[in-house]
């Protein structure tokens, strides 16, 4: 599971264990902000790389969708979906 203090802190000389209960709490809003602004902004699709980087995330977020069977389009929507449940 994902730990805001930790990446905070990742990179840092900074102990995850000294980040306040106020400081995960903004991080953790400001992670929704740009999420929020990710998902309003679009995916693109004409990089023959993000197939592949798609497919890949998808896959670690539902392994139950037949993603064998998607078009680029259909996985990227998925991911949204996927993405937009989380939230």
């Amino acid at each position: 599971m994902f730990d805001p203090a930790r990446h905070c802190c990742f990179g840092t000389n900074r102990h995850f264990a000294e980040v306040s209960a106020d400081e995960v709490g903004d991080i953790a809003q400001a992670m929704k902000v740009a999420r929020t602004a990710f998902l309003r902004s679009g995916l693109p699709t004409s990089d023959p790389c993000f197939d592949h980087d798609l497919r890949a995330l998808l896959g670690r977020l539902d392994d139950h969708r037949p993603i064998w069977r998607m078009n680029t389009r259909q996985v990227a929507e998925a991911v949204l979906d996927a993405v937009g449940t989380a939230v």
